[in-house]
């Protein structure tokens, strides 16, 4: 009989170019998060180990989570990123040990929320930028803000 490997994925479209989102990926990490992040995020239990398994700039991100607090033998997710267009398709998977425990499959449930809150905090880090840069009033060539 073949294993099944529970998993979970999210996606999101973003409107700005995947480099972008790579570098705010990036900066935006633990410990950086928003404290509210920080405080339902499970890899910030000081017994879950995060170890990077992949570091693709700018494609690809992949970790894996372990320790007690767990309660998974395996835990392995990957954010990916994929040009479309103008845009970047930000994707992020995870998957776990067959058969986990219905603690596992509560930190598993957790860490998806954690992560879709923090594509969210992405995405709005991005609009944010977006709308101010469409209200900025730009300076006609020549002039000068000095007084």
């Amino acid at each position: 009989m073949k294993k099944k490997y529970p998993s979970r994925s999210l996606e999101k479209l973003l409107d700005t170019p995947r480099e972008h989102v790579w570098q705010l990926l990036n900066e935006l990490s633990a410990p950086g998060l928003p404290q509210k992040l920080q405080s339902t995020d499970p890899a910030h239990d000081p017994t879950i180990v995060e170890t990077l398994l992949s570091f693709e700039p700018p494609w690809r991100l992949a970790y894996s989570l372990s320790g007690p607090a767990t309660n998974l033998s395996l835990c392995h997710a990957s954010y990916f990123l994929r040009d479309q267009g103008p845009q970047c398709q930000l994707s992020w998977g995870v998957v776990v040990n067959p058969q986990p425990s219905a603690q596992g499959l509560e930190f598993l449930e957790c860490t998806v929320a954690t992560t879709a809150a923090f594509i969210n905090h992405i995405a709005n880090h991005i609009a944010n930028h977006i709308a101010n840069q469409a209200t900025a009033i730009p300076n006609p060539a020549g002039a000068s803000n000095a007084k």
